[in-house]
């Protein structure tokens, strides 16, 4: 690889990393300048392997796509991959797609991609069951990004009552403050009428429910 110093992209599938591997990737990833793509999907990630791409990503700084589909065992390197890309400058597109199980951890570190990242456009995590641990931390910082156009939290089980209205809540305060957000897929959130019902109603907002999420309590009281 060393020939090839103006490299791209590197698309690593259905094959399994092994220890020498994994640092390979991620010495690419801190000494290739050019690279802009990187795809590890079905690789059979673990911890350890999944840690050594983790801080190439940290001095990947023209980043641009990330897909790591399909590894079910990446355990709580995950959270640090997704925490790390939050400081790629240049990183738009992620896809974190059937990654085993995850934590409140991966749902902080979610939230603080979307405080964080000044680039991110698509972020994928189907079938990862994350929804039920997402809190209003990263509810508010949804509605308050500036970047993201594409989001995908489809769900294998159905998702509680209190996500899906935060959810509803925060696709308004994105256009509020004029988000780009135009696409969400969202399989498994609503599981019946009355379901639909409240999550369509908590688009109605107000000015004063955006002071309650963003501004002074005591203010929005007063209103």
């Amino acid at each position: 690889m060393k020939h090839h110093p103006n490299l791209i992209c590197l698309k690593v599938n259905k094959g399994q990393l092994s220890a020498d591997d994994a640092k390979a990737i991620g010495k690419i990833l801190a000494d290739f300048k050019f690279i802009r793509e990187l795809d590890i999907s079905n690789t059979s990630l673990d911890v350890n392997t999944s840690k050594e791409i983790a801080d190439g990503l940290m001095r990947a700084k023209q980043l641009e796509i990330f897909k790591c589909n399909n590894n079910l065992s990446m355990g709580k390197t995950l959270d640090t991959i997704i925490y790390n890309l939050a400081f790629s400058p240049k990183i738009k597109l992620i896809s974190l797609s059937q990654v085993g199980q995850v934590s409140r951890d991966t749902a902080e570190a979610l939230y603080k991609l979307l405080k964080i990242s000044g680039a991110i456009e698509t972020l994928i995590m189907r079938q990862t069951n994350v929804s039920s641990h997402l809190n209003d931390d990263f509810f508010k910082a949804l509605g308050e990004n500036k970047t993201l156009v594409y989001l995908n939290l489809d769900e294998n089980t159905f998702v509680g009552q209190s996500q899906l209205n935060s959810l509803g809540k925060a696709l308004a305060m994105n256009a509020y403050k004029n988000g780009w957000l135009e696409g969400l897929s969202m399989r498994n959130w609503i599981a019946s009428y009355a379901n639909a019902d409240s999550f369509v109603h908590q688009m109605n907002i107000s000015d004063q429910d955006h002071e309650y999420w963003y501004g002074d309590r005591k203010v929005a009281e007063a209103m």
